[in-house]
C-alpha cells in the first residue's frame, strides 16, 4: 500500500511539473500606450515600424529574395519551455477587415536561434494566410491589435504621411522550445506577399517596434534600444550576417527600438526542487501510513 502511494506521488510530482508549462507571461516588450504618432506634447515617438525588401522579389506570392528579415533578442531568465510568441505587424491597408490583411499577405514565418554561436536561425513555424485571415496552421492565428484597447483612430499605426493603418498580432502557439538560462537568443518574423509589388509598401511586413526613450512607463527589462537584422538567403533558413540597427542612420529606418514580443512558456523547475517536493510529500505518506499502522 505504502510503495503504491509513494508512486502515485511520484506520477502527480511529475504531472504537476509539466502541467507547468502551460503559458504564463514569460518576457515582454508590449505595445506602447504613450506618445503615439507623434502625439501632442511629445518630441519623438514611441511607436515605429521598418521593412527593407534590399533586393528583388521573385514571382508574386513567393517568398522574397536576397531580404533583410527583421528581429530583436531575448535572454531567458531561467530555463524556460516557451510554447507562445507573439509578434506585432502594421499593414498596408487602412481596414480592420481580415480579408483585406489576407489579400495583402500570402504567409508569414517565425525564425529562431541561439545568438552564440550563431550558425543561421531556423524555421520555427510558418503558416499560409487563408483568404478570411486565419492560418491553414492551428499554431498560428491573426487578429486585429490596438494601441491602450483603442479601436478608434487612436487604435491605428499613422507616421504622419500615410492613412490610419491597423496594427495587426501574430501568435505562433504550441512551439515546445527550451531554453538555457543565461544565454540569448535571436528571433525573426517575417510575412511573404501576395501580390509581389517591389515599388511600393503593399505587401511589405513591417514588424512593430517601441522607441523606449518616449515610452519609459513601458519599458522592459533587457531592452536595448537596439534591433537586428538577419539576410535571407534561402526560402526556408536564414543565415548571413548580422546588423545592429541602434547607430543607424538611413532615414527610413528607426534609430533606438525594440521589436514588440510577448513570450509565454513556463520555467523548468530545478531538479532538486522537485526531488525535496517528492521526498516531503514521502514523508507525510509514511508518517500517515505509520499511524494507520499504530
Amino acid at each position: 500500500m505504502l510503495a503504491r502511494l509513494i508512486l502515485v506521488l511520484f506520477v502527480s510530482a511529475f504531472l504537476f511539473s509539466q502541467a507547468a508549462w502551460c503559458g504564463p507571461l514569460l518576457y515582454a516588450r508590449e505595445l506602447p500606450t504613450a506618445c503615439l504618432n507623434i502625439a501632442a506634447g511629445c518630441d519623438g515617438r514611441s511607436n515605429w515600424t521598418w521593412y527593407d525588401s534590399n533586393g528583388d522579389i521573385d514571382v508574386a506570392g513567393a517568398a522574397y529574395l536576397g531580404r533583410w528579415l527583421q528581429g530583436d533578442t531575448f535572454t531567458a531568465g531561467g530555463s524556460w519551455v516557451i510554447d507562445t510568441i507573439v509578434t506585432y505587424s502594421v499593414a498596408s491597408v487602412g481596414t480592420d477587415d481580415p480579408a483585406d490583411f489576407a489579400a495583402e499577405f500570402r504567409s508569414v514565418a517565425l525564425y529562431t536561434g541561439p545568438a552564440s554561436p550563431y550558425g543561421g536561425m531556423d524555421l520555427r513555424l510558418s503558416g499560409l494566410i487563408n483568404s478570411d485571415g486565419t492560418s491553414n496552421n492551428l499554431n498560428i492565428t491573426h487578429e486585429r491589435a490596438y494601441y491602450n484597447n483603442d479601436t478608434g483612430q487612436d487604435g491605428h499605426y499613422n507616421n504622419g504621411d500615410s492613412p490610419w493603418l491597423p496594427l495587426w498580432k501574430t501568435t505562433f502557439g504550441n512551439l515546445n522550445w527550451t531554453v538555457s538560462s543565461g544565454v540569448e537568443y535571436f528571433f525573426a518574423v517575417d510575412g511573404a506577399p501576395r501580390i509581389a509589388d517591389a515599388t511600393g509598401r503593399y505587401g511589405l511586413w513591417y514588424n512593430h517596434f517601441t522607441d523606449y526613450d518616449w515610452a519609459e512607463e513601458d519599458r522592459a527589462e533587457g531592452a536595448d534600444s537596439q534591433y537586428w537584422i538577419f539576410y535571407n538567403v534561402q526560402p526556408m533558413s536564414v543565415a548571413g550576417s548580422l546588423y545592429p540597427l541602434g547607430t543607424e542612420t538611413t532615414p527610413s529606418r528607426p534609430l533606438g527600438v525594440d521589436m514588440n514580443v510577448e513570450i509565454y512558456g513556463a520555467e523548468i523547475p530545478e531538479p532538486a526542487s522537485v526531488f525535496l517536493v517528492a521526498l516531503g510529500g514521502i514523508f507525510l505518506i509514511a508518517r500517515r501510513a505509520k499511524r494507520r499502522l499504530v
